[in-house]
């Protein structure tokens, strides 16, 4: 019996590690990152927990938390480059109706942006 459970267990441990791999949601690709984010204000969150409203413009202009910046596609990667700050560029992930995640190139969590 006691094997019946641990197996169990380990299995619905393997399952819930699996989900929270893919819960990143569905990757956007090249013009899909401008059609889904421009014209619409986001509330941006860190991953230290800064939060900021963004919004991304049809000219390449942004407004970050207050702060004029711009952005880019490159490829599959949404590029932002606020005032004072070097360029980070991050593939974007639709994880919801709204809701983006921003992934870095070496697989870690960036920014969420939800839109307002």
């Amino acid at each position: 019996m006691l094997k019946i459970v641990l197996v169990a267990s380990v299995a619905g441990l393997a399952c819930c590690v699996a989900a929270r791999a893919d819960d990143t949601g569905t990757q956007l690709k090249g013009d899909a990152i401008a059609q889904e984010l421009v014209g619409h204000k986001y509330k941006v969150v860190t991953p230290k927990g800064l939060e900021w409203v963004g919004i991304y413009n049809a000219d390449g202009s942004a407004m970050y938390g207050g702060r004029a910046g711009a952005w880019r596609v490159d490829g599959d990667l949404l590029c932002v480059h606020a005032t004072a700050k070097p360029e980070s560029c991050a593939a974007v992930y639709k994880t919801g109706s709204g809701k983006y995640q921003l992934m870095l190139p070496d697989g870690s969590r960036d920014a969420t942006l939800t839109q307002e």
